[in-house]
């Protein structure tokens, strides 16, 4: 007896469901939103979505968006539409993440005194 055929979609669907804690796709949520703001001014176009629809699609399965493919776990795997953006951002989001690692120490810290 044959298996039952899948259409593609259903493939892609059975493909990703796997078990995923809801705070880890609303993370990526937002950082897929960041992207797709970052890629929209870098194509001078608006980018109108929030983190819950990206959201929303991730717990409906969705983890293709204009191009971008995302993994199981909503996180970005690759952009096949505009892949110099996606590495354009990486190294954007690299230097504002070195930003967060370090914080200012005040004037009256640094200064040395003799004694």
């Amino acid at each position: 007896m044959k298996k039952p055929i899948m259409k593609k979609e259903d493939l892609d669907k059975e493909y990703f469901k796997v078990s995923v804690s809801k705070s880890k796709l609303k993370k990526n949520a937002k950082r897929l939103k960041a992207y797709m703001d970052f890629r929209a001014s870098h194509e001078k176009l608006k980018h109108e979505f929030d983190a819950n629809f990206y959201y929303d699609c991730f717990k409906k399965g969705m983890r293709t968006f204009f191009g971008v493919l995302c993994v199981a776990d909503g996180a970005i795997f690759r952009d096949n539409q505009n892949p110099e953006a996606y590495k354009e951002f990486l190294e954007h989001e690299k230097s504002t993440d070195l930003d967060k690692e370090y914080f200012k120490v005040s004037p009256d810290k640094t200064e040395r005194t003799l004694h």
